[in-house]
């Protein structure tokens, strides 16, 4: 399945009394899949995984050369992925998921910069009865197309 990313970071720091600003934009195109599998009644796993080019645009004031704007555009590889389980029932849910994420730029042909992710969730929760209008609704939309 193809998808865009996109990233926005901003960095504000103070270096020898002076305040320096960074913009950072990433954006990418990327190829992945994405599987969900419903074992039993109650039971999903679903791992993705994709792999994708983008660039990186960078913007910031460089105190060393009198605060000239400098502007630098990198070609960024990228690839994530994860694996998410859960467990369902009609008033009860929990899981958790593990999903990581990487990407490179060579900001010089002599040197490359990776970034690593990997980060996870844990969730659990309790159903509540809809309220009566959001049944009702409900209801009156299944009798019209009664696969919901």
């Amino acid at each position: 399945m193809p998808f865009i990313d996109y990233d926005l970071s901003l960095f504000s720091n103070k270096i020898d009394d002076h305040n320096v600003k960074e913009t950072q934009y990433k954006i990418g195109a990327n190829m992945g899949y994405f599987y969900n599998w419903v074992l039993g009644k109650k039971v999903n796993i679903a791992p993705s995984f994709a792999l994708g080019l983008g660039g990186k645009f960078s913007s910031y004031k460089n105190i060393e050369d009198n605060g000239a704007r400098t502007n630098a555009q990198y070609l960024t590889l990228r690839m994530e992925g994860g694996l998410h389980v859960g467990y369902n029932t009609d008033r009860f849910l929990f899981g958790g998921k593990m999903n990581f994420s990487a990407y490179a730029y060579n900001p010089r042909s002599d040197q490359t910069v990776q970034n690593n992710y990997v980060y996870g969730l844990l969730y659990i929760g309790y159903r509540f009865a809809p309220p009566k209008v959001v049944k009702n609704t409900y209801d009156k939309v299944q009798k019209k197309i009664p696969i919901l």
